[in-house]
C-alpha cells in the first residue's frame, strides 16, 4: 500500500499498513502482548470510523492472538487483503 494513499486517512488507521510486518515481528520475538494490543487498537479505530467489517476482522484477529494462535491471526489478516483494500478506499471517500 502506498504511503501517499494513507496520508488522507486518520492517524490511527495508518497503522494498518504496517500491521502485517508488526505481527510477524511480535511473533518472531515471542511477544504475546504486542499482537493483541495492535489488533485491539485497530479494531477500535475501525469501529470509531464506521468500518464495521474491518473492525470485526481485527476483533477476530485479537481473539486468535489472545488464544495464542498467532498463525491463525496472521492467516486472517493476510486472507483479508480485499476487505482491507475496499475498506480503506471507502474511508478515503468518506
Amino acid at each position: 500500500m502506498r504511503s501517499g494513499a494513507l496520508s488522507a486517512l486518520p492517524d490511527g488507521i495508518r497503522n494498518l499498513a504496517g500491521f502485517g510486518a508488526a505481527l510477524s515481528d511480535y511473533i518472531a520475538r515471542g511477544d504475546a502482548v504486542g499482537p493483541v494490543r495492535a489488533a485491539h487498537t485497530l479494531k477500535g479505530v475501525c469501529q470509531q470510523l464506521g468500518a464495521q467489517a474491518l473492525g470485526d476482522l481485527f476483533a477476530e484477529i485479537e481473539r486468535s492472538a489472545k488464544a495464542g494462535d498467532y498463525a491463525e491471526a496472521k492467516r486472517k489478516f493476510e486472507g483479508s487483503a480485499g476487505l482491507i483494500a475496499q475498506s480503506l478506499e471507502a474511508l478515503k471517500q468518506a
